[in-house]
């Protein structure tokens, strides 16, 4: 049985498979949630990458997130755009992935990573 907590803020263009817990106040853009898939409170899908004047060009990216069935994104987890996550990946606490990023299946990936 899927569960949003009240506090959750989903696109009305995201498609949430079944079974997914989605915590307190987390953020969900464009994006398409596998099955089973647990979003802890505060994680941030589908944000998009800005370069804050920093870049010499604007970021280029498909507004979409993808994650595979049975992921874990841990709290306070910012997923950008343009990100494909296979099944069963685990993004830690704080945990951020850029846009462009491809991410396989069975996958730990944590604050800090390399």
């Amino acid at each position: 049985m899927t569960s949003i907590h009240p506090t959750a803020i989903i696109s009305d263009t995201a498609f949430i498979g079944a079974n997914v817990q989605i915590g307190p106040y987390a953020v969900i853009g464009e994006a398409h949630i596998g099955q089973g898939v647990e979003v802890l409170p505060g994680a941030f899908i589908g944000k998009g990458p800005k370069g804050a004047g920093a870049l010499a060009r604007a970021p280029e990216f498909e507004r979409l997130v993808e994650i595979g069935d049975e992921c874990s994104i841990g709290p306070h987890a910012v997923v950008f755009y343009d990100v494909k996550i296979g099944s069963n990946t685990l993004l830690g606490d704080g945990a951020s992935i850029r846009e462009q990023c491809r991410v396989g299946s069975r996958c730990i990936l944590s604050r800090s990573s390399p």
